[in-house]
């Protein structure tokens, strides 16, 4: 997962992220190239989310796949008892 400011470059957030006891099917792992091995160890959600969650603020994400990203979002944070806050919007994405 990464998070890039579009107007600066600058990169805000850069991470794996460990999807737990979630398998991984093997047509994602073709188009992402990860494998449940890769990233193991990698910080869970429930610590990637807060980070998330700040850098974005105020903003709008603009996602190659928005609706899959913004589902995405919505599921972790639920799965996890997470409040999504500001990008449970879909109107924030783009």
């Amino acid at each position: 997962m990464a998070a890039i400011d579009s107007a600066s470059g600058v990169v805000l957030l850069e991470t794996l992220v460990d999807p737990g006891d979630v398998p991984i099917h093997p047509d994602a792992a073709a188009v992402h190239g990860l494998s449940a091995d890769q990233l193991a160890g990698a910080p869970a959600w429930p610590l990637v989310f807060p980070v998330l969650a700040t850098v974005t603020a105020g903003r709008v994400v603009l996602a190659y796949g928005a609706d899959f990203d913004h589902g995405r979002v919505l599921h972790d944070c639920h799965r996890y008892g997470l409040d999504p806050q500001h990008l449970a919007d879909r109107g924030r994405w783009d």
